[in-house]
């Protein structure tokens, strides 16, 4: 999995906590293609782009998301690079 952020500026409070699940993640490394997957801020601005390394990190990542409490939304044109889905906060989470 590979993280960039979009923007320089303020990430949300809740980032590090985020990115501490998502660099956990350890999934086989397969040919097969993975995702482009944004997270948004608290103002629904696509702040960060995750790349997944094939499906079974996908289904990975999505699962730590929601764990923390984040939403999966349809994908979107962000900052010229199409996203596959966007992650969403959906509840408060605790560093």
């Amino acid at each position: 999995m590979q993280s960039n952020l979009t923007a320089r500026g303020h990430l949300p409070a809740w980032d590090e906590c985020l990115m501490r699940a998502l660099n956990q993640v350890s999934a086989p490394n397969h040919e097969d293609s993975g995702m482009v997957i944004g997270i948004e801020d608290d103002g629904g601005a696509v702040y960060r782009l995750v790349r997944t390394n094939g499906l079974h990190e996908t289904v990975r990542v999505f699962e730590s998301a929601r764990e923390l409490g984040f939403g999966i939304a349809g994908g979107r044109m962000t900052h010229g690079d199409l996203t596959h889905r966007v992650l969403r906060r959906a509840r408060s989470m605790h560093s």
